[in-house]
């Protein structure tokens, strides 16, 4: 899809399944294809920022990047259904 979306140039394309999955549930979902049990603790987002500052003067692109997830937990990110093909049936394809 992605190589496509260059090739196009369009701006915005619709990608996606028929399911609406949380953050939370996409891993377990992938945890659960492996075979692995997610070990999962939330933390609040003041606290993840924190983490990142303190991080910066020891490895600023970790720290960058710990930011940006920190956004993104802020942030619900669904967009509308699209498609007819799930995620699960695409992992356990790809798992077995």
């Amino acid at each position: 899809m992605c190589a496509d979306v260059i090739e196009s140039g369009d701006a915005e394309v619709s990608v996606g399944g028929p399911d609406v999955l949380t953050r939370r549930e996409l891993l377990e979902l992938a945890a659960e294809v492996v075979g692995v049990r997610a070990l999962l603790a939330p933390i609040p987002v003041w606290m993840a920022r924190l983490g990142s500052l303190a991080m910066r003067p020891l490895h600023p692109r970790i720290a960058d990047f710990g930011g940006f997830v920190s956004e993104l937990a802020e942030h619900d990110s669904v967009a509308p259904a699209h498609g007819s093909r799930r995620l699960e049936d695409y992992l356990r394809e790809r798992a077995a």
